[in-house]
């Protein structure tokens, strides 16, 4: 099949498929801040649309453990590779309303200017709520 020339560039697709995108979406710069988030997010988190974009992303790590979380994400941009985190605890997300909802989180590597891809993904009641967060080196 011969491939036809697209009337809409690479970033209208991006864009068009992060906003239509089922799960919750945020995509994250090189400082850890919310660059943007799709409906689902804001809708899954509690938030008014663009009330995440220039949060930081540990706004949504428990208090507990925020500090790590600076950390572990600084450490994970200078050797970043495909591997699950956290499978061996509970980890949360904060709420806009300060409840938590139960994750399991992925990191990958991204290559889209330097900026994290995080997808949430909700299961039913009792399942856990997915969330791969892509990373690329800082």
């Amino acid at each position: 099949m011969e491939a036809r020339p697209s009337t809409v560039g690479e970033q209208g697709v991006f864009r068009s498929l992060f906003g239509a995108y089922p799960d919750a979406l945020l995509l994250v710069d090189a400082q850890g801040r919310i660059a943007l988030a799709n409906p689902m997010a804001n809708r899954l988190l509690g938030y008014d649309e663009d009330e995440l974009v220039g949060r930081p992303v540990e706004d949504l790590v428990p208090e507990a453990v925020r500090s790590r979380h600076v950390a572990y994400r600084h450490a994970y941009a200078q050797a970043p590779r495909a591997r699950p985190m956290g499978m061996q605890m509970e980890l949360a997300a904060m709420k806009r309303d300060g409840t938590q909802v139960m994750v399991v989180t992925f990191l990958a590597m991204l290559e889209l200017a330097k900026e994290t891809l995080i997808e949430i993904t909700q299961a039913e009641a009792f399942a856990p709520i997915y969330v791969r967060l892509a990373y690329s080196p800082a």
